[in-house]
C-alpha cells in the first residue's frame, strides 16, 4: 500500500480559516448582529411612539370607553414587551462579541504540525533518557549531569508555560 501524504491531503488537514478570515467573519457576524439590533431598536421605538397614537385611533373608532388606567396598562405592556425583546438581541450580540474576542487571542496550529510537534517530542524525551541510563550506567560524568538539570529546569519552564497559555485559552 502506498502512504505517501499528498499535497491535497496535507490541504485538508490545515484549518478551515486562518486567523486572519475567521476574524473577518466574527467582525462580520457582529456588524450584521448591531444590525439587526439597531433595525430591531428603531422599530421598537417606532412601535412605543405609535402606541400612543394608536390607541387615541381606537377611542376614535370604537365607542367604547377607555380608562386611563387601560391606557396606562396597553403603554406599559407595549414597553416591556420591547425592552424584553432589545435584552434578547443584547444578549446575542454579547455572545457573539465575547467568541469574536476569545478567537482574535486563540491561536491554532493545523494537526500535522501538532503531530509533528508531539513527535519531537517523545523522540527528545526517548533520548534524554537514554542519556540518563548511560550516564547513570557507564560514564557516570558530572557534567552530563549538570546539563540534564538545566534541560529539565527549562523543560519545566515550557511546560508551565504552555500550561498557562493554555489556561488562559490562547493556545
Amino acid at each position: 500500500m502506498d502512504n505517501k501524504i499528498t499535497s491535497d491531503d496535507i490541504r485538508g488537514m490545515l484549518d478551515e480559516y486562518s486567523p486572519d478570515q475567521q476574524l473577518e467573519n466574527d467582525a462580520r457576524l457582529i456588524s450584521e448582529g448591531a444590525k439587526t439590533l439597531a433595525d430591531a431598536s428603531a422599530q421598537l421605538k417606532e412601535c412605543v411612539v405609535a402606541l400612543p397614537l394608536l390607541i387615541n385611533n381606537m377611542q376614535k373608532v370604537t365607542t367604547l370607553h377607555i380608562s386611563d388606567k387601560t391606557k396606562a396598562d396597553l403603554i406599559k405592556y407595549g414597553e416591556e414587551t420591547g425592552e424584553a425583546v432589545a435584552n434578547a438581541f443584547k444578549k446575542n450580540i454579547e455572545t457573539s462579541i465575547k467568541d469574536a474576542q476569545r478567537s482574535v487571542m486563540h491561536v491554532s496550529c493545523p494537526a500535522l504540525m501538532a503531530i509533528v510537534f508531539l513527535s519531537l517530542f517523545v523522540c527528545l524525551l526517548l533520548f534524554t533518557c537514554i542519556i540518563i541510563y548511560l550516564n547513570y550506567t557507564i560514564w557516570d560524568n558530572n557534567l552530563v549531569w549538570k546539563t540534564l538539570c538545566l534541560s529539565g529546569g527549562l523543560f519545566t519552564i515550557l511546560f508551565l508555560l504552555s500550561a498557562f497559555m493554555h489556561q488562559m485559552e490562547w493556545i
